[in-house]
């Protein structure tokens, strides 16, 4: 089971509770976690804070770290 917590996603292995793995990379809230029709992935989207002029963060913002592959 995948679950967002704060900026990060959490994968518990639903028969004991137990947390697998923690997944982090993005900057703002996670709204939504999905998993692919045949379960070997997963999509993740967030709120992303935008300054008021409405651009994006500037260059040297590090990008979202990649996602681990599920065993």
């Amino acid at each position: 089971m995948a679950i967002g917590r704060g900026s990060s996603v959490e994968i518990v292995d639903r028969t004991d509770n137990r947390t697998i793995r923690i997944l982090t990379g993005h900057t703002g809230w996670v709204t939504a976690v999905a998993y692919s029709p045949d379960g070997t992935q997963l999509a993740t989207t967030s709120w992303t804070t935008l300054p008021a002029s409405g651009t994006p963060p500037p260059a040297n913002t590090p990008p979202p770290s990649p996602a681990t592959p599920m065993p």
